[in-house]
């Protein structure tokens, strides 16, 4: 959906919209809608049949039309949000298990009282959501009312023993309003943040608190934590603790311009510009803890190998699409599409691509149990992103869904363009296009379902769509490029241990992908995901051996000549993996030739050849054969770890099972834990399950930490831009006491000394007079 302010003719229909812009004669449906927070104006919103027709439209439509102003649109089940309204004919459906392919099964599967009054649904598998099409505004009343009915009664609202959840959706399309509604907000206090859309978005469980403490706990001898925050300050956090540190966004971000930021891949991907922070560096989020001892070596072997903690495989770039179907020299149609490259690039040469409407995890469309035929393209065009696309409204079932319309003929274009002149010269005082939308265009689908929330604790709780899994894709896609296919792991939830000039090296071999990631406001399918960024680059980029230096490590007792086994250490350096016995002989073959047939002043040796050849650095570094068996091998060390030490646990609404998942913490401590909150902070059950939650981290960690602030004390201010303000007016303010000080003790010295003189003076008059007064009479006893 496309947003048109200000809004068309009442008179405007959908053919009438190709003299805009001719990509717009695609739109199924026009609306006109009121502002939310102008009840006195209005804008069109334009409905396609697929998201490449609303792109389309809007990039031309921004091309050649400075007219109007349009917006991409977004759907959100968030009411709090600033500037939105709710659709009257959509619902959001969530609650029901994972194992459902496509929309038919369940909607084959769903209540009677939910498939009366729905027109069609459109499931997201990925997400664990679909979304519902009503017949009219009243039957979508009416259904909510029955799910609140059957929270309490019935079980109605049942699938496969899951409570099934209906939530109303909303729309907007004026991000501008989400900024300004940040920057109104007053200057929060105590645990209050004043970040933006919601508050469950931002819910404080006291994961940082408790963190510190399981570090504090089982990890003593970390030297120094910093804290990264975009200014605030925890009201409970021990500023005058030596071996803790609040670090500002502004301090890291080397392009301030990409301030404020909400994306936590942003900021990772700077963790490494921290001042002060050391070589290597260990990164937790807040709510990652420590259950057991733990020590350099669960990172980082002494043999310097680094161990990467992995859970599951990221998923194919398409369904049925698997690793070794890319790029296998023949073109497989169900990895020909976008998300896989048109299969690595084995289908480029196919003019006619596949055209099935199915997303690339399942994300499928059917009305009145049957597919659409609009849209189809959408898994072949190279704009995708790889995430389920964002829900296409379809108000009438029986409405034509071909695809885009042609052109309108030279006759019926006459009159329609002469009542579209007259409506344009009304509008010429309307500003165009505001820049900040133009630069989220221009950041190629910026923002474009990262704004899309869902908050039900039986699915994916609170959570930003288009998330986690496909920045994860995005990057696989990008390494299977530079590094060759290969199948990679997700990064656990746990603690990572970094190496700052290796994430720069990461960051130098990714410039553009990595400078994106640093401008996104919010977290974006095209993030460079750090922690898997990072791993995978160190597991695959390749360097070739410095056989100088593979020579003096092979060469243990430093003599300068290898023996035999330190011979076969050198081997298994320089040559590729894995090296045969067979190898190993040749290899040493070659190097005996070698000593034997260069010339002395090659080989360095002047001394009658022995009857056992001497194997020096030289004669390896000008054996020809052997200098040429050097291949690539890994720049660095690393060891694949699984989930044996790790503790994931993604709390829900469910009281039951968020009580079963503490006590496992509790019962059989692991040395990382991730207490993921999924909690839908709108519900009364949600009250419950903070209440075992916070029952819980005073189970696991019940005594203060150092970097805590007694229990009657908080910090003064809680951002650090305030701190920062008020200790520069304390330090004047004790400048200002030390000069006023300095200056009186002055000015009463000088009083002092003014008054002192002349009793002084009087003093050593009267100690001269009887010293005079002494001698003489000394000199009258002695005349006498």
């Amino acid at each position: 959906m496309l947003a048109i302010d200000p809004a068309l003719p009442a008179s405007f229909n959908t053919s009438e919209l190709y003299f805009i812009s001719p990509s717009l004669s695609a739109a199924k449906a026009l609306l006109k809608l009121t502002k939310p927070s102008q009840t006195s104006e209005s804008v069109s919103v334009v409905i396609f049949h697929s998201q490449i027709d609303a792109e389309k439209a809007l990039t031309d439509t921004l091309s050649k039309n400075k007219t109007f102003s349009i917006n991409k649109c977004y759907l959100t089940t968030d009411k709090d949000a600033p500037d939105v309204i709710q659709m009257q004919t959509v619902a959001y459906l969530t609650g029901f298990f994972g194992s459902f392919t496509t929309s038919e099964v369940l909607r084959a599967k769903l209540p009677v009282a939910i498939t009366n009054k729905i027109t069609g649904l459109e499931l997201y598998r990925d997400a664990r959501i679909a979304l519902l099409h009503f017949r009219s505004s009243q039957d979508l009343t009416d259904l909510l009312q029955e799910a609140k009915k059957a929270e309490k009664s019935s079980n109605t609202m049942m699938l496969n023993g899951k409570q099934l959840v209906i939530r109303p959706v909303y729309l907007f399309w004026d991000l501008s309003a989400i900024i300004k509604f940040v920057q109104m907000q007053p200057v929060p206090t105590k645990k209050e943040t004043r970040d933006f859309l919601t508050a469950n978005r931002f819910e404080d469980n006291d994961a940082l608190r408790h963190s510190l403490r399981s570090v504090e706990k089982f990890a003593p001898w970390v030297r120094h934590i910093f804290v990264v925050t975009n200014g605030q300050i925890p009201f409970w956090l021990n500023l005058s603790n030596p071996r803790v540190s609040v670090v500002t966004h502004k301090e890291i971000f080397l392009n301030h311009s990409h301030l404020p930021t909400f994306s936590s891949r942003a900021i990772e991907s700077h963790l490494h510009r921290i001042p002060g922070i050391s070589q290597k560096f260990i990164y937790l989020n807040d709510d990652i803890m420590l259950g057991k001892d733990i020590w350099l070596d669960d990172f980082y072997t002494p043999s310097n190998v680094q161990k990467i903690y992995v859970t599951t495989p990221v998923l194919p770039c398409a369904r049925n699409c698997p690793g070794t179907l890319i790029e296998n020299g023949r073109c497989d149609s169900q990895c020909n599409n976008a998300a896989c490259d048109w299969d690595g690039g084995d289908c480029k040469s196919i003019t006619q691509r596949s055209r099935r409407s199915v997303g690339p995890w399942g994300a499928s469309t059917t009305f009145g149990g049957e597919l659409p035929q609009a849209g189809k393209s959408d898994a072949t065009n190279h704009n995708q992103t790889l995430s389920p696309k964002p829900p296409i409204l379809f108000l009438n079932e029986n409405e034509d869904k071909g695809g885009p319309k042609g052109k309108v003929s030279d006759a019926d274009a006459a009159p329609l363009w002469k009542k579209f002149q007259q409506f344009v010269p009304s509008h010429k005082s309307f500003l165009p296009w505001e820049k900040y939308f133009q630069d989220l265009l221009e950041e190629d689908d910026h923002l474009q379902k990262a704004l899309l929330f869902e908050t039900n604790g039986a699915a994916i709780g609170r959570k930003l769509l288009s998330s986690f899994s496909e920045s994860l894709r995005f990057v696989d896609r990008l390494y299977n490029r530079k590094f060759g296919i290969m199948t990679r792991k997700s990064p656990a939830h746990t603690p990572h241990m970094f190496d700052k000039s290796i994430m720069q090296e990461v960051q130098d071999t990714f410039p553009e992908e990595f400078h994106r990631t640093s401008s996104h406001n919010l977290r974006h399918s095209n993030d460079m995901q750090i922690s898997f960024s990072y791993f995978y680059f160190l597991m695959s980029v390749k360097h070739k051996v410095n056989i100088s230096d593979a020579f003096d490590t092979a060469d243990k007792d430093h003599s300068g000549i290898l023996c035999d086994s330190e011979i076969q250490d050198l081997g298994t350096r320089i040559q590729k993996q894995p090296i045969k016995p067979t190898d190993l002989e040749d290899l040493k073959k070659q190097l005996i030739t070698c000593c034997t047939t260069l010339p002395s002043e090659v080989t360095g040796i002047t001394q009658i050849k022995p009857s056992q050849p001497l194997i020096t650095k030289d004669v390896v570094l000008n054996c020809k054969p052997i200098t040429d068996r050097i291949g690539k091998h890994p720049k660095y060390k690393s060891q694949v770890m699984g989930q044996q030490d790790t503790h994931y646990k993604y709390i829900t609404n469910n009281v039951d099972s968020a009580s079963h998942q503490f006590k496992d913490v509790l019962t059989h401590p692991k040395k990382f834990i991730c207490i993921n909150d999924g909690i839908d902070h709108t519900e009364n059950k949600s009250k419950e399950v903070k209440a075992k939650l916070a029952k819980f981290y005073q189970d696991m960690f019940p005594q203060p930490s150092t970097f805590e602030l007694p229990i009657n004390k908080s910090n003064r201010f809680l951002y650090r831009d305030e701190l920062w303000e008020w200790q520069a007016y304390q330090q004047k303010l004790r400048f200002y006491r030390f000069c006023a000080i300095v200056v009186l003790v002055i000015v009463i010295f000088k009083f002092l000394f003014r008054k002192m003189t002349p009793l002084i003076g009087r003093l050593l008059h009267r100690q001269k007079e009887s010293k005079l007064e002494h001698v003489n009479t000394q000199g009258l006893y002695c005349s006498m």
